[in-house]
Order: C-alpha cells, then structure tokens, then sequence
C-alpha cells in the first residue's frame, strides 16, 4: 500500500493504492463539499448508497461518509469494484 496527495474531480485529497488480488486500485479520499455535480449512477449495497461510473476503462464508484468523499477507481469489472468499496465502506451507520 502507498499514498500520496492527487487531485481528482477539481478537488485535492488522499491517494490510497491497494493491492487486491494482483489486481491495483486506487482509492480517493476528499472533502464532500468540494465535489460538485451528479457522481453517476445510484446503486445500493449493504444499505448503502454509491454511485457508479464507467470511464476510459475503469469502474468508478463514489461513496459518502460524514464529510468526506470515497472514490474507488479500478480496471476491474462493476461488481467486484462495488464489493471492494463495501468492504472499505463499512456499515451506512458508521
């Protein structure tokens, strides 16, 4: 695992890369009230809400806890993009 500080969505935050599998995935970690804008399409996993995008060959799935924003950006397929940012996610009450 390493971080770094990286802008995404015209906001600046956390870089986390994490190794799943072989597989890299890169997740996001900014303030919610610098992004602005529809975050994709609204799915629901284990009670909570996330927002899924597909872009030049990556998943893109946002989340919302508190404050902050969670993106999590991968090059593999929907579904096991979305159980990796349940897994990160917690329960809709934490």
């Amino acid at each position: 695992m390493s971080t770094r500080w990286a802008r995404l969505a015209r906001a600046e935050g956390a870089q986390i890369l994490v190794d799943r599998g072989g597989r890299m995935h890169s997740l996001f970690i900014m303030p919610a009230r610098e992004v602005s804008g529809t975050l994709g399409r609204q799915v629901t996993r284990a009670d909570r809400e996330f927002f899924v995008n597909q872009l030049e060959g990556y998943t893109v799935v946002f989340w919302r806890q508190g404050d902050l924003l969670y993106c999590l950006v991968s090059d593999r397929e929907e579904e096991e993009v979305l159980a990796v940012a349940v897994e990160y996610a917690g329960s809709s009450t934490s």
